[in-house]
C-alpha cells in the first residue's frame, strides 16, 4: 500500500525514533510502563503472569478517584519496565493504544504524585480540563503546542516520554524529552494554559486532524493516494477543509466524510449539480443527514453517467 506523506501537518516537535530497547532506556533513567485496563479486567494478573513480579501500583489506588466510575482498575496502571513486559507493549499493547513509556529518575512517591496531579489541567477561563497522559493525540498536541519551558512544567520529574503515534505512517514510535527535569506538581488543576497555549493546542489540533485524515484516505482509497502527489493532495484537501467549514461542518466525523466525498466524487457534480448544492447548504438540516443525502445523490449522478 502506497503511504502518503504528510508534510504540511508534520509535527514541528516530536520526532520518530527507533523501536526502544531496554539497555537504551535504562541509560536515560529508570523505565516505567503506563497500561490502560480499559478492555481487560485481568491487566495486573497478566503482567504479573509476563514479568514474574507483582510490583506494580493502579494510579487512582487510594485517591478519591478510586471507586468514581468507572474505577481505579480502568487503569492507569503503573509498572517497572522489563525486558519481557516491552516485548509485549511493542508488539501488541502499544499497536492498541495501550499505554505509553515513561522514563525518570523519580522515585515512585513523587512520580506517582506528579501524574496523579497531571489528570486535570486548568484551562484560561477557569474550567478544568481532564487530561490523559496516555491518550496519544491529548499528548502530541501539548508536546506541540507548549513552548520548551511550560513543556518542562508539564512534564515535571519525567524525563521522556514513548508512545507509539497510530495516525504517523507506518505506526511510527515517537519521543517526547524533558531536557531539565523539574519538582512534581503539587495539585491538580495546577498546570493552567494560558489563551496563547489555548490557541496553539487549537492549531495542533487541527493539524492532527489533518494527518489523520490523510492517512485514513491512504487506507481507505489507497488507488486514489497513489495518484496524487503529495503537494496536490496537501492542496486539495486544505482547499477542501475550508470548503467544510464554509458550510458548518465542523464536527471532525462530519468534516472527513466531506473531506472523503470531495477527493472520491468528480468536482464537476460539486459545482454545477443544484440539487446536491441544495442539500449541502441546507444547515437546517443535521450536518451528517446531509452528508449522507449528499453521498446517495452523487452515487446516482455516477450512475447516470455509465
Amino acid at each position: 500500500m502506497a503511504v502518503v506523506e504528510m508534510q504540511p501537518w508534520s509535527q514541528k516537535t516530536l520526532q520518530p525514533v527507533s523501536k526502544p530497547t531496554l539497555s537504551t532506556l535504562m541509560h536515560q533513567g529508570r523505565p516505567w510502563l503506563w497500561l490502560n485496563g480499559t478492555d481487560n479486567p485481568m491487566l495486573d494478573s497478566d503482567v504479573a503472569a509476563i514479568s514474574g513480579r507483582l510490583q506494580h501500583h493502579w494510579l487512582w489506588r487510594g485517591t478519591e478517584w478510586e471507586y468514581n466510575g468507572p474505577g481505579y482498575r480502568e487503569g492507569p496502571l503503573l509498572v517497572p519496565l522489563d525486558d519481557k513486559l516491552l516485548q509485549t507493549f511493542s508488539e501488541k499493547w502499544a499497536q492498541e493504544s495501550g499505554g505509553l513509556i515513561i522514563v525518570t529518575n523519580a522515585d515512585d512517591e513523587m512520580l506517582l504524585s506528579h501524574l496523579r496531579n497531571l489528570r486535570v489541567l486548568t484551562a484560561p477561563d477557569g474550567n478544568q480540563l481532564f487530561f490523559n497522559l496516555a491518550i496519544p493525540r491529548q499528548l502530541e498536541e501539548l508536546a506541540e503546542a507548549l513552548s520548551s519551558s511550560r513543556w518542562t512544567q508539564l512534564c515535571g520529574p519525567i524525563h521522556s516520554l514513548i508512545w507509539t503515534c497510530l495516525e504517523c505512517k507506518d505506526n511510527e514510535w515517537l519521543q517526547a524529552r524533558n531536557p531539565q527535569p523539574c519538582p512534581a506538581l503539587t495539585e491538580a488543576g495546577e498546570f493552567i494554559l494560558t489563551p496563547d497555549e489555548e490557541a496553539a493546542l487549537n492549531r495542533a489540533s487541527h493539524e492532527w486532524f489533518m494527518r489523520s485524515a490523510a492517512k485514513r484516505i491512504n487506507q481507505i482509497n489507497p488507488k486514489l493516494a497513489q495518484s496524487l502527489e503529495t503537494c496536490e493532495l496537501s492542496h486539495r484537501l486544505n482547499i477542501f477543509i475550508q470548503e467544510a467549514t464554509g458550510l458548518d461542518l465542523i464536527r471532525e466525523r462530519d468534516a472527513f466524510h466531506y473531506l472523503y466525498l470531495r477527493l472520491t466524487y468528480p468536482q464537476q457534480y460539486f459545482l454545477s449539480d443544484s440539487p446536491l448544492r441544495t442539500v449541502l447548504s441546507n444547515r437546517a438540516i443535521d450536518a451528517r443527514q446531509r452528508l449522507a443525502e449528499s453521498e446517495v445523490r452523487l452515487k446516482q449522478l455516477i450512475s447516470e453517467s455509465a
